[in-house]
């Protein structure tokens, strides 16, 4: 009885020890916020001159020092949604907003001249649609980060935009995700691999655009 009860405590503590590896070894994504990215365009033939840029910081933690002799698997194919809200909780738009990665290509046209002799006749501007794809996802290793870019606030404008991919074709502005002067709760959602990761921030646009930013917001305890 006893040589069973040890190979059965056995097959239980091998089996306890492959999960709590394979446990570890998952991705472990956090979202944090990272300094306004403010753009300066003055002189170039952009839609804004200037432009001040809020993202979400996604990493993929490394394992604890004392794990180290194992390898933390990356984060595949992660894919974010945004979902723009009044600060009571309801929805400000009925329909989450695909997220653009920072980091993948920009989904700009391709420009060309037509000529005749050294006589410019005409141009033209071809849309890449492998490029211009509203589906943006991006790896992220274990011990990487990448930025999601959430809105933008251009010039002297007193609205801000959600940004994403589609968001090139509106000159930056896309009056689909258009948010007037205010206060907004903004849940970001990230999913990769059967995994999913959400965290609700504060977006502050009542003010200048300096002053323009995320914040993290607060427990529900403390909102009500």
């Amino acid at each position: 009885m006893e040589s069973i009860l040890a190979v059965l405590f056995g097959v239980i503590s091998s089996l306890a020890v492959v999960i709590f590896v394979e446990w570890q070894r998952q991705p472990r994504l956090t979202l944090t916020i990272p300094d306004a990215s403010d753009q300066d365009y003055r002189s170039q033939p952009t839609p804004a001159q200037i432009m001040r840029c809020l993202r979400i910081r996604v990493r993929n933690c490394e394992l604890p020092w004392a794990l180290r002799w194992m390898r933390r698997e990356s984060a595949e194919n992660c894919l974010g949604t945004i979902q723009f809200l009044y600060l009571d909780g309801t929805k400000y738009f009925t329909e989450p907003m695909p997220a653009r990665w920072t980091g993948s290509p920009e989904a700009t046209p391709l420009r060309g001249v037509l000529t005749s002799g050294n006589v410019i006749r005409g141009e033209i501007v071809l849309w890449d649609t492998a490029r211009l794809t509203i589906v943006s996802k991006m790896d992220i290793p274990a011990g990487e980060q990448e930025d999601l870019d959430i809105v933008v606030r251009c010039d002297d404008d007193l609205d801000c935009y959600g940004f994403n991919n589609d968001s090139y074709r509106a000159d930056w502005k896309n009056e689909k995700w258009k948010l007037p002067k205010g206060r907004y709760r903004v849940e970001v959602t990230i999913r990769s691999a059967g995994q999913k990761i959400a965290k609700s921030f504060l977006l502050n646009n009542d003010s200048r655009r300096d002053q323009f930013r995320l914040d993290d917001d607060l427990p529900q305890a403390t909102r009500d």
